[in-house]
């Protein structure tokens, strides 16, 4: 939850999910998306290969602030570029173009 905004994501957790991500799927509902949560907070990259919808990828800290976001569209050419995130992050939210409404510095609430 950042703001009054709160999103149902699925949990990528495992390497095999963080791999997988949003891949070929043709839509998503709105206010859902996915998470990724990794170990230690990094500069840990996406990319949007074989991903068909275009996203908001939102990069949060260990202590939950938002440190990046993205407007990204799905790759059209090879090799797929790869977005990092300007500052570490430890969890990485994907969600539809256009939902997100919160900016950099925002507290994000992760509840489970």
């Amino acid at each position: 939850m950042v703001g009054e905004q709160s999103f149902e994501v699925e949990l990528a957790d495992t390497p095999e999910k963080r791999t997988q991500g949003l891949m070929f799927r043709d839509s998503l509902e709105k206010n859902k998306g996915m998470i990724f949560s990794f170990a230690e907070e990094g500069f840990h990259a996406i990319w949007m290969k074989n991903t068909l919808i275009p996203l908001d990828v939102i990069w949060i800290s260990k202590d939950q602030r938002v440190v990046d976001m993205k407007t990204l569209s799905p790759c059209e050419t090879e090799p797929c570029p790869s977005f990092r995130p300007r500052s570490p992050a430890k969890f990485i939210l994907e969600i539809n173009k256009g939902e997100f409404k919160g900016q950099i510095g925002n507290s994000f609430l992760l509840e489970k």
